[in-house]
């Protein structure tokens, strides 16, 4: 998963932007892969960051998950080729109900939750 948070923390004339990247493991375990500094939505941050778990021995992922980022999805198609590519339903969803007039955003939020949720046996 790519993740990149700004920070407000000025080291120098722009803001400190950290590219994060957490895996998850068969069991469901999540695990800090990579923490490093990058420029803002740069595809040139993520390539360096990805060539770099690369080189430590990461083989390319199975998914990938991350919001709407273009530089990361570039980043990924440059450096893992063949690993599949899914937007993160959080970001989605925050993004559909901004689109939502403001009050009746709740109601749309819990009707869009429902409808996205996966049923499982004790749903049905």
């Amino acid at each position: 998963m790519g993740r990149r948070v700004h920070l407000k923390v000025r080291l120098e004339q722009d803001k400190v932007c950290l590219l994060v990247m957490i895996g998850v493991r068969a069991d469901g375990r999540k695990e800090l892969i990579a923490l490093a500094d990058g420029q803002r939505e740069s595809t040139e941050s993520w390539v360096d960051l990805l060539r770099l778990c690369k080189r430590r021995g990461m083989r390319a992922p199975v998914l990938a998950v991350g919001d709407g980022a273009l530089g990361f999805w570039a980043a990924v198609r440059d450096v893992f080729p063949d690993t599949r590519e899914q937007r993160c339903w959080f970001h989605l969803s925050a993004n559909v109900l901004n689109c939502c007039p403001s009050p009746p955003s709740q109601v749309h939020g819990r009707r869009w939750r429902r409808s996205t949720t996966p049923r499982t046996a004790s749903t049905h």
